[in-house]
């Protein structure tokens, strides 16, 4: 046996190596393309959402109210605007990787960014939630003269807010840890063609 025997089945494997990657490279670019859009588009309705509310807040400013009602109507401007800076945040720190890296350097900027969006959704409670339940909480206190009907509402916000918060945690586990386990396999290159 010479060396020549063993040249063509080294090449053979080579090019099969090579077109794995190429596969792999496809499909992690495709799923990041997927996962950018879906981003971009909720951050874009949230953005909207809050944009509506402090035009609802503001005008609610304004109205004749007690002082405590105009608190309420400033603390949900300044949660609104707290939310699209958490998310203008999130986004911005995740600037698409550049895709001229090394496969296992584009897997792990992209993994850093989906760890970035679990982050913000099992945190949604402290930035998004809480401020928010803080302001609907304070307007009701001062336009709710009675404690029974407070109580009511306020426990009705609370299974609200925590069926958003629930939601954000079926996201998490369904969408976003598989998106990582991806892109971790992606990485050590066992992503079935």
């Amino acid at each position: 046996m010479n060396l020549d025997d063993f040249k063509e089945p080294w090449q053979q494997r080579q090019r099969d190596l090579d077109g794995r990657v190429d596969h792999v490279i496809k499909k992690v670019h495709s799923r990041m393309a997927g996962f950018d859009r879906t981003i971009w588009f909720r951050d874009m309705r949230e953005t909207f959402v809050a944009v509506l509310l402090i035009v609802w807040y503001s005008y609610d400013l304004y109205q004749p109210q007690s002082l405590l009602g105009k608190c309420g109507a400033g603390l949900g401007i300044l949660a609104c605007i707290f939310i699209i800076a958490v998310l203008h945040w999130a986004r911005e720190e995740g600037k698409v990787a550049r895709t001229d890296l090394p496969v296992e350097d584009y897997c792990e900027a992209e993994r850093v960014r989906v760890d970035r969006q679990i982050w913000l959704l099992r945190n949604v409670h402290w930035w998004y939630l809480g401020p928010l339940f803080i302001a609907v909480a304070v307007q009701m206190g001062a336009s709710t003269p009675d404690v029974v009907s407070l109580i009511f509402d306020l426990t009705f916000c609370v299974f609200v807010f925590g069926f958003i918060y629930w939601l954000n945690q079926v996201a998490v586990r369904s969408n976003l840890i598989p998106l990582r386990r991806e892109l971790t396999e992606a990485d050590h290159g066992d992503i079935a063609p």
